[in-house]
């Protein structure tokens, strides 16, 4: 068939695509279950004992935006042809652009055992073929086949308001040859908007203005949709040196009986492109980014402590991450102990450098945790910020 259309159409159809993914770039997992505990963000997020006391309150904010393939340099410069290849061909060698992003501002308060939270969280992943890149880079070649398959896109931007119950269990502790082993439960509730994107088809540019081809984008909304979603762990106390912990986080939905979708597409019957805008659609559902998680930490010495962790995230559009961090804590400064570690993310194929800091002044404790570290000298593809305050009683 043959479809005629204006080539800046496409283009401000692909950068609707942009937009859409980049809009996650000032917020960002749920399903990172992050502690501020560690410069990792997959760090178990219940603690054995936290100083010792019975009332506590939390306030949590973390912020990551990433991708698989950019490095941050390529923003803050003019592009030449040199170094839209160079990125081209990062592109190439992973199979796609990924564009991941996630947050948290949470509120929680605790007491003994129990700990109730609300706040906000985000999450968005999004994958773009290499074709679509090179259209926005260097426009098109009169002649040549772009394909759309592999476009897709998830966000959700959702209220987490739940509860979290921990209790000990011994004969777990005698089977480990443990101190102390503590289990824990989690319950969410989830109330927000979600969407889905995906691309599909191909098309070839000729002279005149004209494509041949065939192709479809379309976006499925919700503003109101609600859900549930469970956390189970447990936390080990080996001895006074050793702890570690496990925790599988995000087994649920959010999901919606009214919904909307938007599509752009070619309809043969009037020979040109149609688009479809606010229908309605009878289902729509998210599921979380299921996480499983394991996590140690080893006091080597009076004032160090040795932290890592090995995580797997799966995404509902088949992407997995694989995450192995490691992190030095050293507190000879009672009142301000620092960190400093690095994680290796298999979905960004990168190595994110991270540090913190942590203010403790009677029962307030503040930290501050940033990644990636590189991006302050030679560009980074990933960039992080966490605040967190405790106050204890």
């Amino acid at each position: 068939m043959v479809i005629k259309i204006n080539n800046k159409k496409i283009l401000i159809l692909l950068l609707s695509i942009f937009i859409l993914i980049f809009s996650i770039n000032n917020i960002t997992s749920a399903n990172y279950n992050i502690n501020i505990e560690s410069n990792s963000p997959y760090y178990s997020s219940s603690n054995l004992n936290k100083d010792g006391k019975n009332f506590e309150i939390n306030f949590i904010g973390y912020g990551t935006v990433g991708n698989n393939s950019i490095n941050s340099k390529y923003l803050s410069q003019h592009l030449d042809e040199e170094n839209k290849d160079d990125i081209l061909s990062n592109i190439e060698n992973n199979g796609e652009l990924i564009v991941l992003g996630n947050g948290i501002q949470n509120i929680n308060i605790r007491y003994k055992n129990l700990t109730f939270f609300t706040g906000i969280k985000e999450i968005g992943l999004a994958s773009i073929p290499k074709d679509a890149i090179e259209l926005l880079l260097k426009g098109n070649e009169i002649g040549k086949k772009y394909e759309l398959e592999g476009t897709k896109a998830e966000l959700a931007l959702y209220n987490d308001t739940g509860f979290s119950y921990s209790f000990k269990n011994q004969k777990l502790a005698n089977q480990f040859n443990s101190q102390e082993v503590r289990l824990i439960g989690t319950l969410h509730y989830l109330k927000g908007a979600i969407a889905k994107l995906n691309g599909e088809g191909s098309f070839t540019l000729n002279y005149k203005d004209t494509i041949t081809g065939s192709g479809i984008i379309q976006a499925e909304y919700a503003k109101k949709a609600t859900g549930y979603s469970l956390d189970f762990g447990l936390n080990t106390k080996v001895n006074d040196k050793l702890y570690w912990s496990f925790l599988i986080s995000n087994i649920g939905a959010i999901s919606t009986d009214k919904a909307s979708y938007y599509e752009y597409s070619y309809d043969p019957e009037v020979n040109k492109f149609k688009e479809t805008t606010d229908q309605k659609l009878d289902n729509l559902k998210y599921s979380l980014p299921m996480k499983i998680n394991f996590g140690t930490k080893y006091r080597w010495k009076d004032n160090t402590n040795l932290i890592g962790s090995y995580s797997l995230t799966k995404y509902n559009t088949d992407h997995l991450d694989h995450r192995i961090s490691g992190e030095i804590v050293y507190n000879k400064i009672k009142f301000l102990p620092v960190s400093i570690g690095a994680t290796y993310s298999t979905l960004q194929n990168d190595l994110i450098f991270s540090s913190g800091v942590v203010l403790k002044l009677g029962s307030m404790h503040t930290k501050v945790i940033f990644s990636d570290l590189q991006s302050l000298f030679n560009g980074s593809k990933s960039v992080s910020l966490g605040i967190s305050s405790r106050f204890s009683f």
